[in-house]
């Protein structure tokens, strides 16, 4: 599979008027076939970093475990817990950038953007309406499991 990263131009799923579709989505792609293709690819886009990336439920986790790279800002107030443990959500935001290197940063805007080419959203909170492929979910380290440097 070819990796086209970014969204398409123009959507089917449009109900909200906001809906788009990653370049990657395949209706018949189950998500654990999808996770199986991002760890493929960033194993190779990212030599240097390991990763696990996970299905469940409807949500795909990509988790750094490890990286010979500085991670985080050392301007940021960060605890123990948040540098093996930290979650980044579904989208990066200013608050995100002020705790992560400015490569950290870059790095999960590329993660961020290739789980993104295998979904679509159509959801609005505003009108209570929620479609989607699969929710999108970005940490360093696990729950169970630091990150490690």
């Amino acid at each position: 599979m070819t990796t086209k990263i970014g969204y398409k131009e123009e959507s089917r799923f449009n109900y909200t008027g906001n809906g788009w579709e990653g370049k990657q989505y395949d209706s018949s792609l189950k998500i654990k076939e999808i996770a199986k293709h991002i760890k493929k690819h960033l194993k190779k886009k990212f030599p240097d970093a390991k990763w696990s990336v996970t299905s469940k439920n409807r949500v795909l986790s990509i988790n750094l475990m490890k990286w010979n790279k500085e991670v985080f800002n050392p301007k940021a107030e960060l605890t123990d817990w948040d540098k093996e443990h930290k979650q980044l959500g579904c989208n990066l935001s200013e608050y995100n950038k002020s705790e992560l290197t400015e490569e950290a940063y870059q790095l999960f805007k590329y993660v961020q953007t290739l789980g993104n080419s295998f979904n679509y959203n159509d959801s609005d909170a505003q009108i209570d309406y929620f479609d989607s492929n699969f929710y999108l979910r970005m940490n360093i380290g696990r729950y169970n499991k630091n990150f490690e440097r």
